[in-house]
């Protein structure tokens, strides 16, 4: 069995969840128990808590060792180290590994790894000023991914419309834009899950 695993806090994951359920693919998830329900109402097939230090070991018993893909949604050390752990370690299957943003030291070299970049969908070249000095590298255009994402958001507004694809929940927050500062704390702080927050442009004073 080839499943896809999609590794991520739920407020980063659960559209992602809803396409892979939908085009058939079986979907393992981690997140916290407390986002279990919303998860499951959104195509997860399995459930995992990724702050079980036994996470990936009951992922790879879970699939038999037959895991070959691993979305990445977090992009951190201690998700990339589940996936490499789940993942399976038959010598003969190819595993591949994707994260949302770049892990350049992956624990296992006999896996693909790649990054995706959503905003390379926009077909313009992106330029990164990274934090402290940090230098990241400059990302061409790419017209292919900007064909690409007018073909899937075709198909996204047909699967939203017959309600196979449901919307993360929102969460209405006051303030306008000079309130996103406000969310943006809130992340931080690890206070916002299995919601996104949203604010009104025409909230803004």
């Amino acid at each position: 069995m080839s499943t896809t695993s999609v590794l991520t806090q739920q407020q980063r994951d659960t559209f992602r969840s809803n396409p892979l359920h939908s085009s058939g693919l079986t979907v393992i998830t981690t997140c916290s128990p407390r986002n279990n329900d919303l998860v499951t109402r959104l195509g997860a097939d399995a459930i995992f808590n990724y702050q079980d230090p036994d996470c990936a070991a009951q992922i790879r018993t879970h699939t038999a060792n037959n895991l070959l893909h691993a979305l990445d949604c977090v992009s951190e050390s201690s998700s990339a180290k589940i996936c490499a752990d789940a993942l399976s370690t038959s010598p003969e299957a190819t595993k591949r590994y994707s994260s949302l943003l770049g892990i350049s030291n992956f624990p296992r070299d006999d896996v693909e790894t790649k990054t995706t970049i959503a905003y390379s969908a926009a077909g313009e070249e992106l330029r990164f000023s990274g934090a402290a000095g940090a230098k990241i590298p400059d990302i061409p255009a790419k017209v292919e991914d900007l064909r690409f994402m007018a073909m899937f958001v075709g198909i996204v507004d047909g699967l939203l419309a017959e309600g196979k694809v449901k919307v993360h929940p929102v969460s209405v927050q006051g303030g306008g834009l000079k309130g996103v500062f406000e969310g943006l704390k809130a992340m931080r702080e690890g206070k916002v899950s299995g919601e996104k927050l949203v604010y009104r442009v025409a909230d803004t004073a």
